[in-house]
């Protein structure tokens, strides 16, 4: 083989690899802008449900938060809307970071000290109503642990638990916090 033969078998071997690299960022750049793109949609949409809801707080009562049990705990719907969105912010910095609610709680200073102000606690009584069933559930297993907080769904029967298909009942027998053994 000529030097000429060598310069084209190489040209040709490094522009195969290029488009190889090629084909793998273009696949990579697509996965985060789909994951951007969902990220803004999920954003967007909590943000403009909490601005119907501070528009209409009697809407509250559709989900059954009702209002005159909220002016007894002395909790406001802003209240209530701001730590949704709070909830809601962390919900989406732990999907992106990939790492559970419980996990993030136990090692956020700010969320700590949030969850610490009974206020908060108070107001979670409400806004848990809210929020997705296993974000929900992971925050009342971090208040029932550090605050002895009580929810209904952590009172279910052992025998719901055990057929229980949900992430987050199972994650119930196995966190170690939780954990019956």
């Amino acid at each position: 083989m000529s030097i000429n033969d060598w310069i084209s078998v190489g040209s040709l071997l490094v522009s195969g690899i290029a488009a190889f690299v090629a084909i793998y960022l273009n696949r990579s750049l697509a996965t985060q802008n789909r994951r951007l793109q969902l990220a803004t949609f999920r954003i967007e949409r909590n943000t403009s449900h909490a601005q119907v809801l501070l528009k209409h707080p009697a809407s509250l009562e559709l989900i059954g938060i009702n209002a005159n049990a909220m002016r007894e705990y002395n909790v406001s719907p802003e209240d209530v809307i701001f730590l949704l969105l709070s909830v809601n912010a962390l919900t989406a910095y732990c999907e992106e970071k990939h790492v559970s609610i419980y996990t993030e709680l136990m090692e956020n200073d700010f969320r700590q000290r949030l969850f610490d102000n009974n206020k908060t606690r108070k107001v979670w009584k409400f806004a848990r109503h809210l929020v997705g069933g296993s974000v929900r559930l992971q925050i009342d297993f971090y208040l029932r642990y550090f605050y002895n907080e009580t929810y209904p769904e952590l009172e279910l029967s052992e025998e719901f638990r055990k057929q229980s298909t949900n992430l987050a009942y199972r994650a119930w027998e196995s966190w170690p916090p939780f954990g019956q053994g």
